[in-house]
């Protein structure tokens, strides 16, 4: 293409404008890349250049660079994308030494620009200056956007390439136009330009125009002048990033002033703000403005971060593929190309450019606003920014305002309206009443008449929507059509409600309706709660209390109880105003009188709607009859709406957070005459079940529905669901004894097979159904007879194995009540129940009581169903283990081997109650061992040999029988590991513990309340992993003795972990796992222990530590353990062999154990030490020696069962 000047060519204007943005100035180039490379296909042009096709760039910060590369240097886009991506590098590659004034060397940029210029315009050319002499290359002007230093505020400083008419600035160097358009505070020092003794300081662009269209549209006026054509202004950004803050500069950095903060806070959002605003001056003059900026993606893409220039590529090349985009630069092609030739003159600088025809404007939409409208910005920003980017593409641009009833989006509708008005965003704007088809006709004719149709007649509802239709499609004016309350479809019969849309794009459609099968025909905005803000403003408002603080902060908690719900909100304050109510007497007033609350309006209401059975009539609004509108759309046969209202009426007496439709599932398929409409041959459909929720989900009954491989859950809007219970007031009790038969059913089924969150997830609505009870007494008369015993008996299971025991024995005793009422003291099911009782009760450490109930239920069933009975063996059990909690081991050991004796001839060697007994008789042995001293006095003598046997024995048929993920099988592993450990059998221990831990995790979850085992194993596996550390890092270094060196790391982790073991229920299992192995531990390495209250050394002790050197162990512990602090191996040492310990005296008694764990605690780092012999280290002279910090829980003991005392070595994590 030849190169000619400007004036040479008789065509309107074509602009250019580049945003700033750091390293995302890449996705600038590569959307000019496309733009060219369809200009060069257009024209079969091998390589056009930007600067042959626009008539001005300007740009700001990166964007000025490349408006340089492409303007000044006049470079292809190929060329300034390799340019781009070296100078990049070279810029961000390096980083300033602490204390200098930013954050990267301003000299680097400098040198990089520099060569730049000099591999275009030759060597010697570095300092070639802005303005070009050679006027053959004046037909394109350039200019980049600097900012003075001492007025940030003021209008930026423009460097050009031309000798401007007016006010033209010091014509600089190229390179230093580039440096200061670039000087980012932070990123690079502030340059100084002028002449000697005259000069400025100047800052990045960005700060004052980051988005120079602006800038660029008033330079080409005074340029050009206002009468000027201009067809074609292309607004390229850098991507849409996060709102993020900007740290101020650090001590060592040059001060920057405050307003300069502030003006980076804004950066982020300013160039597209400027970009909406001149989306509205040029609304007029379709097809000249287009605005290019890639929508996500480049988010997460800080300014300087050169190595992620493939992301920036990536993500553009992923936003030039949409269709919208593609069309949108079809349209600049036609113009770059001399395809389409309409044109605009520039008209003044300060106002909008108007279209060269006289504008018509029509108006229909309704007047009024609810007295107490609190503007809610989000939706009405969304809207307008989707409207007016959308504006001059093929078809209408649609948006749908989502959401429950009275949430607000009709308000919201209306806003829009207003502002579109008051903005002259549209030339038109018509309100469509969408509820039913005579309301939507009605609104058309309405319409008819104000665009003054000829020979108007109302009753031709045809002509009118067709006229209506007619006129917005042919007159070339900005039209919002608004279609209200098209909350059924169905009321359109055969008709689509797309025959309403005009054809075109001069109009924006916005819909507002509670049917989410709507919310697929456009941009779908979901209209849900009241932020905290809004919502106290309209509740203040409406009840026009005091705005004192003890307003605001009760009224924070009446919107919050309310679900931040518009409409809810705005008749609370309408109840509270005509009652004069003080804000704290409201709740009181909703708690005692929902139905009155909710339902009582003041006489003058704004919300109002019209009648679905007569379109004249309109009928006040409330939350309760917004939603018994959606109710009456509930569709099918008497059956089906019943089913449909029963599900969602029974979600109601649940925990509606998340309700799982496995709840239903269960029920459902034990009484299958429940709910007919989900049986298809007499079985549960749960996909018929889905496409009930579905649909109350679609007419927003339902405040969320998520569908999923792993199962569906949905929940319900708090006052959705006080609304439901309101609706069935005399159902109350039914609705809550089938909500307990419901859950009584689920776990009858799944009982042990439960994950983590379906647990949690019941024992919310378990706390729902209590609190049902407190109210109903459903579990407490005989309505159901035997299955509310049994939902007493699967509620105090499922409670138990969780670790809820008080709720467990508030179910237990409830269910020992109603059978000793109903079936008789002697009954077996009454023993079955007094049984559990007993064990709910060892289990809170109530023994005296348990031992009690257990031997009465003992005598009893020996009597009525005699010894040999499996229940009686069961009681004979749980004795036996309760009197191994009280530390009477000897009575305890002869009713466990009785037991194991009867289970073994009765019940077979592999039944699972069996093994339990095998299990709890392995249990007793080891604990004979520690009567004094809790188990971690290693050298008591103990029958070692004998417990492991039995705990080999009944690992192997618990595995066989009950599986290896079973709770009972991993405490026996646990059980196991411990008697290996104390005969310093320690890569066996390891094993057990490891397997143990994991297994526990997995099947029980670490937060399981009901068991230490996790807890436990995880910190003994963490102190033996330690131990082999030190073991397997033992390297003889000489002969002279030093003492053991410990970091101070190892004793905060320490400490972290007491911290773990305190903040446990279960914790003081891992407080004495920690004392017992530290014993271990310190004569595995042959320490002295000194202590206060030493305990008596035992000279028949037959356990020895193993001596042997384990294999070395990865420096972290597996993940999966959750121990939060790694093994580091510690100083390797060698130690050689001290005299044995000395006798140690026994510690007095702790009685409770609660107060002696945490007087532990409180206690930290006693002082003790411990003196070692060992081989020196190298480096370390003789005379250089340190204490080993020890952390014990000085004379930590539990009631009835002994006293402890030990040590924990600070030589491990």
């Amino acid at each position: 293409m030849e190169v000619t000047t400007r004036e040479s060519q008789d065509r309107p204007l074509r602009l250019l404008s580049l945003d700033g943005g750091g390293i995302r100035g890449m996705s600038e180039l590569i959307i000019l890349e496309e733009i060219m490379h369809r200009v060069g296909q257009e024209l079969n042009v091998p390589t056009p250049l930007p600067a042959d096709y626009f008539d001005m760039i300007g740009g700001t910060s990166t964007g000025g660079l490349i408006a340089i590369l492409l303007g000044r240097l006049r470079l292809s886009v190929s060329e300034a994308i390799s340019t781009y991506r070296v100078l990049a590098k070279q810029v961000f590659s390096e980083k300033n030494g602490i204390g200098k004034d930013g954050t990267f060397k301003a000299s680097n940029l400098e040198r990089a620009i520099k060569e730049t210029i000099e591999s275009k315009l030759g060597e010697g050319h570095a300092d070639d200056k802005m303005i070009m002499t050679d006027t053959v290359l004046w037909n394109c002007k350039t200019f980049v956007c600097a900012v003075p230093a001492l007025h940030i505020n003021n209008q930026p400083t423009l460097f050009r390439t031309w000798l401007a008419k007016k006010n033209p600035e010091y014509n600089c160097t190229i390179w230093e136009a580039a440096r200061a358009t670039s000087a980012a505070p932070t990123f690079f020092e502030r340059i100084y330009i002028g002449d000697e003794g005259m000069k400025e300081e100047f800052i990045d662009g960005g700060l004052g125009c980051n988005n120079p269209v602006r800038c660029l549209v008033e330079e080409v006026a005074k340029e050009f002048g206002p009468n000027g054509k201009v067809n074609c202004i292309v607004s390229i950004g850098t991507g849409k990033p996060m709102v993020s803050g900007f740290k101020a500069p650090g001590f060592l950095q040059r001060a920057v002033p405050s307003a300069l903060i502030h003006v980076l806070k804004n950066m982020a959002t300013d160039s597209e703000a400027e970009a909406l605003r001149m989306e509205g001056r040029f609304r007029n003059c379709p097809g000249l403005y287009h605005r290019l900026n890639v929508e996500h993606g480049l988010q997460m893409v800080s300014l300087e971060e050169w190595e992620k220039l493939g992301e920036v590529r990536t993500h553009t090349k992923a936003y030039l593929n949409d269709d919208t985009v593609s069309r949108e630069i079809d349209a600049i092609v036609d113009v770059l190309v001399g395809r389409s030739s309409a044109a605009f003159p520039l008209g003044p600088l300060d106002g909008a450019v108007a279209a060269p025809v006289n504008v018509q404007t029509y108006f229909l939409y309704p007047s009024h606003q609810v007295t107490h409208y609190v503007t809610r910005n989000d939706f009405v920003e969304t809207i307008q920014n989707h409207f007016q980017t959308s504006q001059n593409k093929a078809a209408p641009a649609i948006a749908v305002l989502y959401g429950m009833g009275g949430c607000g989006k009709t308000q919201v509708a209306l806003e829009c309206c207003r502002q579109g008005h008051n903005e002259k965003w549209f030339s038109a704007i018509f309100w469509f009443d969408a509820s039913t088809q005579a309301s939507m006709a009605q609104s058309f004719s309405s319409a008819a008449d104000e665009l003054s149709k000829p020979n108007f007649d109302a009753a031709d509802v045809k002509s009118n929507i067709q006229f209506v239709l007619k006129a917005i499609e042919t007159r070339n004016i900005h039209w919002l059509l608004v279609f209200d309350n098209f909350d059924d479809p169905s009321a359109f019969g055969d008709e689509n409600i797309k025959d309403y849309f005009p054809r075109g794009a001069h109009a924006s459609i916005l819909f507002t309706t509670r049917h989410a099968g709507v919310k697929d025909m456009g941009l779908s905005i979901d209209v849900t709660s009241m932020l905290d803000k809004e919502a106290l403003d309209l509740l203040l408002h409406r009840s026009q209390v005091e705005r004192s603080d003890a307003n605001i902060q009760e009224g924070a908690n009446i919107v919050k109880r309310l679900g931040y719900h518009a409409l809810a909100i705005d008749q609370a304050g309408a109840y509270i105003k005509a009652g004069g109510l003080d804000l704290c007497l409201y709740m009181e007033h909703y708690t005692e009188r929902k139905k009155k609350v909710l339902s009582e309006i003041p006489e003058l209401w704004d919300y109002q709607r019209r009648l679905k059975t007569d379109s004249e009539a309109m009928t006040k609004l409330t939350v309760f009859t917004t939603w018994e509108l959606s109710v009456q759309l509930i569709t099918g046969t008497p059956t089906e709406q019943k089913d449909k209202s029963h599900i969602l009426t029974l979600a109601a007496f649940l925990d509606s957070k998340e309700v799982s439709d496995d709840l239903f599932a269960c029920y459902g398929s034990e009484n299958i005459d429940w709910l007919v409409s989900c049986v298809t041959d007499g079985a549960w459909n749960k996909y018929e079940a889905q496409d009930i929720l579905k649909e109350l989900r679609k007419l927003s009954l339902l405040q969320s529905l998520n569908i999923r491989e792993n199962g569906t859950t949905f929940s319900l809007h708090p006052l959705i669901q006080d609304w439901v219970k309101l609706r069935v007031i005399n159902g109350h009790r039914a609705y809550a004894t089938e909500a307990v038969l419901l859950l009584s059913t689920i776990l009858k089924k799944h009982r042990y097979k439960m994950n983590l969150s379906t647990k949690q997830a019941l024992l919310s609505h378990l706390e729902v159904v209590f609190q049902n009870e407190n109210k109903y007494k459903v579990l407490q008369g005989d309505l159901e007879g035997i299955k509310l015993h049994a939902a007493t008996f699967y509620f105090g299971e499922f409670f138990d194995s969780q670790g809820r025991y008080n709720s467990s024995e508030q179910m237990t005793r409830q269910a020992l009540k109603w059978t000793k009422r109903v079936l008789g003291k002697e009954h077996p099911e009454t023993l079955r129940s007094m049984s559990r009782l007993g064990i709910v009760l060892r289990k809170q450490g109530k023994n005296d009581e348990a031992e009690q109930i257990h031997r009465q239920t003992l005598l009893l069933q020996e009597r009525v169903l005699g010894k040999e009975n499996p229940d009686t063996v069961g009681s004979m059990n749980s004795l036996g283990v309760v009197l191994q909690k009280q530390g009477k081991h000897g009575e305890a050991e002869q009713i466990h081997r009785q037991t194991l004796q009867l289970r073994d001839r009765v019940l077979g060697k592999e039944h699972p109650d069996t093994l339990g007994s095998m299990d709890n008789l392995g249990l007793v042995l080891r604990s004979q061992v520690c009567m004094g001293c809790l188990a971690i006095v290693l050298e008591s003598q103990g029958k070692y040999s004998e417990s492991e046997q039995i705990y080999q024995q009944t690992l192997q048929l618990q595995e066989r029988v009950l599986g290896k993920e079973h709770p009972n099988t991993s405490a026996s592993m646990n059980s196991l590991g411990v008697v290996l450990q104390k005969q310093g059998k320690y890569d066996e221990a390891e094993l057990m513990y490891r397997q143990s831990a994991q297994l526990a995790e997995k099947v029980l979850g670490r937060e399981h309340e009901c068991k230490g085992y996790w807890f436990y194993d995880m910190v003994s596996y963490g102190i033996l992993s330690s131990k082999k550390h030190e073991i397997a890092n033992r390297t003889p270094r000489g002969n002279f003795g030093t003492e053991l060196q410990t970091k101070k790391r190892n004793s905060a982790a320490l400490r972290q972990l007491s911290t773990k073991t305190r903040q446990s229920p279960y914790g003081q299992h891992g407080v004495c796992t920690l004392l017992r192995y530290a014993r271990n531990l310190m004569h595995s390495h042959h320490l002295t222990p000194i202590s206060r209250h030493p305990p008596p050394h035992n000279t028949n002790a037959t356990t020895t530590p193993n001596a042997t050197a384990p294999p070395t162990l990865p420096t972290t512990l597996p993940p999966t353990l959750g121990l939060g602090v790694g093994c580091a191996p510690p100083v390797p040492v060698a130690f050689a062999p001290p005299p044995p310990p000395p006798p140690l005296a026994p510690a007095p008694p702790v009685e409770d154990s609660d107060t002696a764990v945490n007087t532990a605690a409180e206690q930290g780092v006693t002082g003790v030490s411990v003196r070692v012999t060992m081989s020196g280290a190298a480096g370390v002279d003789d005379g250089q020696v340190e204490h080993v910090i020890v952390e014990s829980a000085r004379a930590v003991s539990w009631r009835a069962i002994g006293w402890v005392s030990g040590f924990v070595v600070g030589g491990f994590s």
